[in-house]
């Protein structure tokens, strides 16, 4: 009876203390108007498909790519007009990445009562209490290093690629589902071939779909991707060292596989 007594109270202060460590923090919109929020989260205008994961994330846009953030990492967003500097816990170390904020809307909860900000409103928030340490990302898998068409390059682990299958049918036209795959399909002439991303050791996109594939073996052909009127290739999805990214096949000049 005792040791059941002691096994509640410990669930109960533990419960308590969870709650007391509820982050707090400071918003500030871009009209100059401060107030204390908790509680805070973030509706997204446009479900952002691309990602597998974003409850209790914000994602941020950057020139040549799109990268997830737990709101329990944060540590603050500022930006004056629609770039933000977003500061974060990842890894044990403070990250810092600069974008645009995916369209959306932060809810609080303010001494005034429930409080909605658009992104595009928001001037600064900073939190008071310490984030939480980020999920580590899992950096393994098939790795690869993409360049894009500025010349910057990054490294993405457990790489795919993701394409908008197209439904058309009587009922439902012009609905999209996106998948992921690890196999890279393109045309060679009137072929089809259907390569392993593990089988290729670089691809190179050019103009029109067109694509410059080698294989490990050395050979190479150029063919022209997403040709099957079903699967339009989008972009790369994967994990690098501040979280999940997404890059545009608009912006990927280069995947130069490991």
């Amino acid at each position: 009876m005792l040791k059941s007594i002691f096994s509640f109270l410990i669930i109960f202060l533990f419960s308590i203390s969870s709650y007391s460590q509820e982050r707090v923090g400071t918003v500030s919109d871009k009209s100059g108007n401060n107030f204390k929020v908790s509680t805070i989260s973030f509706q997204f205008a446009e479900f952002p498909n691309q990602f597998k994961n974003v409850t209790s994330h914000i994602v941020t846009v950057t020139k040549n790519f799109e990268a997830t953030i737990p709101i329990s990492s944060l540590i603050s967003i500022e930006g004056e007009s629609d770039n933000y500097q977003i500061k974060y816990l990842y890894d044990g170390e403070e990250r810092l990445i600069t974008g645009k904020l995916k369209p959306g809307k932060f809810v609080c909860k303010s001494s005034f009562g429930n409080l909605e900000l658009k992104s595009e409103k928001l001037k600064l928030l900073v939190f008071e209490q310490k984030p939480l340490e980020a999920d580590k990302t899992n950096l393994s898998g098939l790795k690869a290093t993409v360049e894009f068409t500025d010349g910057t390059k990054v490294g993405v682990f457990n790489i795919k690629v993701q394409s908008k299958r197209v439904i058309s049918t009587s009922r439902v036209r012009g609905s999209a589902d996106l998948v992921e795959a690890d196999h890279f399909n393109f045309s060679i002439g009137d072929s089809n071939v259907d390569v392993d991303l593990k089988n290729i050791k670089e691809i190179e996109f050019q103009q029109n779909r067109a694509a410059s594939v080698v294989i490990r073996t050395g050979e190479s052909a150029t063919g022209k991707h997403s040709v099957s009127g079903i699967d339009e290739l989008i972009g790369i999805v994967g994990s690098f060292d501040k979280g999940e990214i997404f890059c545009s096949l608009n912006n990927v000049k280069k995947i130069v596989f490991d």
